[in-house]
């Protein structure tokens, strides 16, 4: 059965409205041809959603479907032993940001590509051609696209400001996990009726 997912982007640089289809398209595949060295060829591109601003209820302006064929498939090819990873696993990069939490933590950017591929002497860490892949992907123009990436100002997390990436990304070797939504805490059982 196949998975579909999704990769979102937010860049400083001011999107134009959804007349301007020649930069829209242009975005789009720049992205696409970016992504496709961290995926292999079992990941096909199917379409793209581009918004001009931030807010969650706003529709977007530019949709775009890509073709069923090996141009908008991924390009990594495993290298001999490569192990492919678990549903559930995932590589793991960050993207320093200019801004600390109110703790006085830094604060990063992250993704988390899925079903990464394997060391086959240390399952727990990543393939070295894998990991050669998500390094050039990390340090790639994909986080200087337009503008820088970008957090929106969020009042509990950041000290002021919005939150830009410094610089390129770092990966770490190791395996990590999909990351899931956090529960909310389980409700306190009711206390079992005693007899008299």
């Amino acid at each position: 059965m196949l998975e579909e997912f999704a990769n979102d982007y937010i860049w400083a640089e001011g999107a134009p409205d959804n007349d301007d289809t020649q930069f829209w398209t242009q975005l789009s595949t720049q992205l696409v041809q970016i992504e496709q060295q961290i995926f292999d060829a079992s990941v096909q591109y199917t379409s793209m959603y581009g918004w001009n601003n931030t807010d969650p209820h706003e529709p977007h302006v530019f949709f775009r479907t890509f073709p069923t064929d090996a141009n908008w498939q991924g390009k990594f090819v495993p290298g001999v032993g490569d192990i492919a990873g678990a549903g559930d696993q995932a590589a793991y990069i960050r993207w320093l940001g200019s801004k600390k939490s109110k703790a006085g933590k830094p604060t990063y950017f992250r993704k988390y590509p899925h079903r990464p591929w394997t060391s086959s002497t240390d399952r727990d860490k990543l393939s070295p051609d894998y990991l050669a892949a998500l390094t050039a992907y990390a340090s790639s123009s994909i986080w200087t696209l337009k503008g820088t990436f970008i957090n929106q100002f969020d009042q509990n997390k950041y000290n002021a400001g919005d939150n830009y990436a410094t610089g390129p990304g770092t990966v770490s070797p190791w395996v990590t996990t999909r990351s899931l939504k956090r529960r909310g805490k389980r409700p306190v059982p009711k206390a079992s009726p005693t007899l008299a």
